[in-house]
Parts: C-alpha cells; structure tokens; sequence
C-alpha cells in the first residue's frame, strides 16, 4: 500500500473522510473513502473486502486511531 497526501473533510454523520485516488473502494467522484477504513487497512497490510466493517469501540466516528478501530466479517457482527 503506497502512503499518499491525504485531504480530509468532516461529515455531518460524523465521519471523516479522506482523497485517496486509486483506491478499490473509493467514490467515483473524487476518490473519497471513510478514513478509519484506510487507517485500518494500513494497520492491517491489506484492503479489506467488500463486506468487512470497520467499528470504532469507544462510538466516537472521528476518533480514527488504530486501536480504537475493529474489522467485523459483516453489518450482522456490528452491534
């Protein structure tokens, strides 16, 4: 996984996401994808498939750290 310069903007859902062109799963309009999915995939070595989760632990969605980021294998895991 190559690190890039990554813009970042702030949803009102709370999210954050972040710029990263070439990306597999980012938007077709301008390469944007949920950063705490790029954090975990960094942590991890690998882009995660389609039906992973990506769960913030402590429920604060801008807190983006790894260790407050869990994989879950689909929506049904995520509680």
């Amino acid at each position: 996984m190559r690190k890039q310069p990554l813009d970042r903007v702030y949803g009102d859902s709370g999210y954050v996401r972040i710029r990263v062109p070439g990306h597999p799963s980012a938007s077709a309009f301008g390469a944007w994808i949920a950063e705490h999915v790029v954090v975990a995939e960094r942590a991890l070595g690998y882009y995660l498939p389609s039906y992973a989760v990506v769960h913030h632990i402590n429920d604060d969605r801008a807190n983006n750290q790894p260790q407050n980021l869990v994989v879950l294998q689909g929506q049904g895991e995520h509680g």
